[in-house]
Formats: structure tokens, C-alpha cells, sequence
């Protein structure tokens, strides 16, 4: 499997972001992203990661390809897609399926409702 990579796919503000995240509903999830320069691995569970500031970089390992994320992008990534990350941070709204409350009790400092 890969992540599919949209560009573009909407206007680029938070606001949006939530919005699209409820419509399908999902859960949002607002994350501050530290610099990550990794070894490539996989998320144990489905995301919709809307940027809405800085850029992502990342490789996707099953196609090959490089991508480059700024605002407005949206990533499906759905399954265990194996990735490597190289970027300077960026902040994004996450959706999950399952609340992340629950997903990540006890590692979450913000509510998962910002």
C-alpha cells in the first residue's frame, strides 16, 4: 500500500480542516510536528492528515516517491503504509477514525477537540 498524496486538496486553514474532518465523521486532532529525520516505519492506525502550516517531506516506501506537503495538502494514510519523514516541522490537523482520547490515552497533553 502507499499514502495518497493530495495537493491542493483544500483551502489550508484549521477551520476547513475540522470541518472536512466531522463531515466524514472522523475525529481532529491538532498536531504541533517536531523536526523528524527517521528510519522508516509504519502508524499502527488510519489517519487523514490535513497541513495547515510549515511543510512536510517524506518518502513513501512502497512507490518510491518524495513528497513535498505545504499547506492545503491532505495525505490518506490508510493501512500500514511504511514512510520515512525529513522535514522542519509543520503543523497539521490529524483525522482518526477512533477518538484519540481513547487511541492515545494517557500521551496526549491537548484535547483532542482544538
Amino acid at each position: 500500500m502507499s499514502m495518497d498524496v493530495h495537493l491542493q486538496a483544500f483551502s489550508g486553514t484549521e477551520d476547513d480542516a475540522h470541518a472536512e474532518i466531522r463531515a466524514m465523521g472522523w475525529y481532529p486532532l491538532a498536531s504541533d510536528v517536531a523536526p523528524e529525520h527517521n528510519e522508516p516505519h509504519f502508524h499502527p492506525f488510519d489517519s487523514i492528515v490535513y497541513i495547515v502550516d510549515g511543510v512536510l517531506r517524506f518518502h513513501d516506501v512502497a512507490t518510491g516517491e518524495f513528497h513535498v506537503c505545504p499547506p492545503g495538502t491532505r495525505i490518506d494514510d490508510l493501512g500500514e503504509n511504511l514512510h520515512r519523514e525529513d522535514h522542519e516541522g509543520y503543523r497539521a490537523i490529524v483525522g482518526f477514525r477512533d477518538d484519540p482520547a481513547v487511541m492515545f490515552a494517557g500521551m496526549l497533553t491537548k484535547d483532542a477537540s482544538t
